[in-house]
């Protein structure tokens, strides 16, 4: 292997998905596991009459992905499952999926809070869907 195909291996490798990280997402890293963590998730939806209403994250699971279904079921309350920051990338998309729970609905909010253990504070990432 000559210097260069190591310079390029490195940066390849090892640069580039630690500098996706910079911005939070690690889009250039590979972030299916990335430890265990609690969660849970909280879902209100607001209708065109003004109604507010709470969705349940369990319901939302029939409509996702095999994959996302198990973590939404049971996610109205603290679960242990290795979300990684996947799962928060993705709250504009399950909050898609909670427009078409409530009829005529108009928006959605959704709130992912994650704990990195059972006693750390809870760090919260809220999505606002327009369904329209």
């Amino acid at each position: 292997m000559t210097r260069l195909h190591a310079v390029v291996a490195f940066v390849v490798a090892i640069a580039l998905p630690a500098w996706s990280w910079r911005d939070g997402s690690g889009w250039l890293a590979w972030t299916m596991f990335s430890g265990s963590q609690t969660y849970r998730i909280g879902i209100t939806v607001i209708d065109s009459e003004g109604g507010l209403h709470v969705v349940n994250p369990t319901a939302l699971a029939s409509l996702a992905s095999d994959d996302a279904a198990i973590y939404l079921t049971g996610a109205e309350r603290y679960r242990q499952a290795p979300i990684g920051p996947s799962f928060r990338s993705n709250l504009p998309t399950l909050g898609a999926l909670a427009c078409r729970q409530v009829p005529r609905a108009a928006n959605v909010t959704i709130t992912l809070e994650v704990r990195n253990s059972l006693d750390a504070p809870a760090v919260k990432d809220t999505a606002h869907v327009n369904c329209s």
